[in-house]
């Protein structure tokens, strides 16, 4: 099993000028190598704790890969239809390129 060495650290109800209170998160992993990585990250829901926060931020970037991936090598971005169903199909299609 694989330990990861992190550290959280957050400063909450930060007034943000034209936007109102954030969450600022402070995130910090030790690599292998012993090197850190390091993660600044503002939340506008100051309910979210530290570390949920970081989790949400994770989940969004895995969201963001993923269409990154369809676009490039499943055609995703590539229709050119007006038609709405010929469009469902289209994603429909791109959606079982992924899946094989």
């Amino acid at each position: 099993m694989k330990r990861k060495e992190y550290r959280v650290r957050m400063a909450p109800n930060v007034k943000r000028k034209g936007f109102g209170l954030v969450s600022a998160v402070y995130s910090e992993v030790r690599k292998r190598d012993g090197s850190k990585s390091r993660k600044y990250i503002v939340s506008s829901n100051t309910a979210l704790t530290a570390r949920e926060i970081v989790k949400n931020y994770r989940n969004r970037w895995a969201i963001e890969s993923w269409h990154k991936d369809m676009k490039q090598n499943h055609g995703y971005g590539d229709c050119r239809s007006a038609n709405f169903k010929a469009f469902e199909a289209h994603i429909n299609f791109c959606l079982a390129a992924c899946n094989l």
